[in-house]
């Protein structure tokens, strides 16, 4: 068992490794005609009537604080691609049980062709921050009911904030419920084979 673990976190520590040098040229990025549009309409209305208040308030706080320095919108960027690979690969975990499955997983995740512009363009930090709440949504539920466990009042509204705020980020979120009922019917007490359809 405890060789299992380092092998996990040595693998984990090799993508990581990987992607960062892998994505160290995108640091040094300046702003797209994307990012000086995201960064206009961050401040066209009041943060919460904003189409995508989550994406708003991304560039307005950072903004508060570097200005057009482009660097820490680059670092923040990139620091939630990392927690959304780590995400990614909890969620194949849950659903496959398998350490390989997790770590290639999280390997395509992070190295994927037709990912690249998430981790190369700040104004894709819309679709980062929608898969980053949906995708621990997701998990919490998952991890809950796959020992067993009603989901609490505490970890329900977790969920439901996680959820809320993926949908202020981008409206691909709306799948989630979908997302919950697939895995109950294939891994929960809805089994089709348990004749509940």
């Amino acid at each position: 068992m405890r060789s299992r673990r380092i092998l996990f976190a040595l693998a984990a520590g090799i993508i990581l490794v990987y992607f960062l040098v892998f994505v160290r040229q995108s640091v040094g990025r300046y702003f797209d005609f994307d990012d000086m549009m995201n960064l206009g309409t961050a401040w066209e209305d009041p943060i919460f009537h904003a189409l995508r208040p989550a994406g708003a308030l991304f560039y307005r706080t950072i903004y508060t604080f570097a200005g057009f320095n482009p660097l820490p919108f680059r670092i923040a960027d990139i620091a939630i691609a990392i927690l959304n690979i780590a995400l990614g690969a909890w969620f194949v975990k849950l659903i496959s049980g398998s350490d390989r499955a997790t770590a290639l997983a999280a390997l395509l995740f992070a190295f994927h062709p037709g990912i690249i512009d998430a981790w190369f363009r700040t104004a894709i930090i819309y679709d980062l921050l929608c898969f980053l709440f949906l995708y621990l949504a997701a998990c919490l539920y998952i991890a809950a009911r796959a020992r067993g466990q009603e989901i609490g009042r505490a970890r329900a509204a977790v969920i439901l904030l996680s959820y809320a705020c993926a949908l202020e980020s981008k409206e691909t979120a709306v799948v989630l419920p979908a997302f919950l009922l697939a895995w109950e019917l294939l891994f929960g007490r809805l089994r089709w084979r348990s004749g509940w359809l």
